[in-house]
């Protein structure tokens, strides 16, 4: 059996293509509507840093295809560039916890 026969479950297909809808929604909100996701983002955006940061979240999105693609080769390199980016997103939080207004949720 190699890597390419092993499958996901259905749970965990469902749980990888919600993610993906949740992503989407996370994307398109700030970039279709950049005015109100700088009313309500964490740290100071204008409408083209609000469009720019929000395609981060369309990376995530690309797990819609787990609905379809079950292999796990497929969602194993979505998981890992998320690892990886999720890392970097943790350190530029650390190194810059100071331009965060605490007061936007």
């Amino acid at each position: 059996m190699t890597a390419d026969d092993l499958l996901v479950s259905p749970a965990t297909a469902a749980v990888i293509g919600a993610a993906g809808v949740a992503a989407m929604l996370t994307y398109l909100f700030p970039f279709l509507f950049p005015r109100s996701a700088i009313a309500i983002w964490p740290w100071s955006l204008t409408e083209v840093t609000a469009r720019v940061t929000s395609t981060i979240f369309a990376l995530g999105a690309v797990g819609f295809g787990a609905f379809v693609e079950r292999r796990w080769t497929s969602p194993r390199v979505l998981l890992q560039v998320e690892g990886v980016m999720l890392v970097l997103i943790a350190i530029a939080v650390i190194r810059s916890r100071g331009d965060f207004d605490t007061g936007n949720p």
